[in-house]
């Protein structure tokens, strides 16, 4: 059943007068008879007599004001919980991803500097009249072969924890998010 506060329109703190006329206007609104025997108007009438019943008995008035309390109280300790989850996939992820980046640039950096030493030998061995330059392979292909996989390491690690994210909101809210 739905909050019975919600049902009525009423605030929380409502009198006793302000919840029997929310019935009566809500009644009027749904009831079954109005709207030629609809078995939709039919469950929300019972919908707004059993919210009237709950909020007009003192007794189960307060019975449900205190289980919406603890409700919401632990309600609010499972989003903090989450929040914390998310949180840590989000800290690992980045400190993975930092490691992942760097070792990309160093790749990166190794392949630079072996091009731009075969390029320098090159352009000065032409300079001089031609003669013998070294290409630095082992320094571009180490360099190229640790950047990709840096840079891929890094799109997988940003994949996973999306993945893992997505997979606690799953089983939370059993919707997904956006």
């Amino acid at each position: 059943m739905r909050n019975p506060y919600e049902v009525l329109g009423v605030q929380a703190n409502a009198s006793v007068e302000e919840i029997k006329a929310a019935y009566r206007r809500r009644a009027k609104e749904t009831h079954p008879d109005l709207h030629g025997g609809s078995q939709e108007y039919a469950s929300r009438f019972c919908e707004v007599t059993d919210a009237y019943a709950i909020l007009s008995d003192p007794v189960a008035r307060s019975r449900f004001d205190q289980t919406s309390t603890v409700d919401k109280e632990r309600t609010a300790a499972a989003a903090q919980e989450i929040y914390e989850v998310i949180a840590y996939i989000r800290s690992r992820a980045a400190e993975a991803k930092s490691a992942a980046m760097s070792s990309a640039l160093r790749g990166l950096a190794w392949l630079g500097g072996g091009s731009l030493i075969s390029l320098l030998g090159y352009i000065s061995a032409v300079s001089s009249g031609g003669g013998r330059y070294t290409i630095f392979w082992g320094a571009i292909l180490f360099g190229g072969i640790q950047a990709y996989r840096g840079f891929v390491a890094y799109a997988n690690i940003n994949a996973k924890a999306r993945e893992l994210e997505q997979n606690v909101w799953n089983l939370v809210t059993d919707k997904p998010i956006a």
